[in-house]
């Protein structure tokens, strides 16, 4: 897995994304806040540009995604459908 930016994008509480430019998915850990949903949204968008139409983002290690980072998470799938493209979101149930 490489990461956007070639390095490793912390944003507070632990958070960090790994992308994989092959397979078009983002695997997050930590705390997922608004501002750590829209450093994912950047990838996301990164990803898309870059020619993928589906990618996946992975939460199986986000222990608590705050009310901004789900609206953000909802807003992004939403931009991703204009484009013709599907967000797919792996958590475990409640997440």
């Amino acid at each position: 897995m490489s990461t956007v930016g070639r390095g490793d994008r912390p944003c507070g509480t632990g958070f960090r994304e790994d992308v994989d430019w092959r397979s078009g998915s983002i695997r997050v850990a930590g705390r997922l806040t608004g501002h750590a949903a829209e450093l994912v949204g950047d990838a996301v968008e990164s990803l898309r540009r870059s020619g993928h139409a589906l990618i996946t983002v992975d939460l199986h290690a986000v222990p608590v995604a705050d009310d901004d980072a789900l609206a953000e998470l909802h807003s992004l799938a939403r931009r991703l459908r204009a484009h013709r493209g599907r967000l797919v979101i792996l958590s475990d149930e409640g997440n």
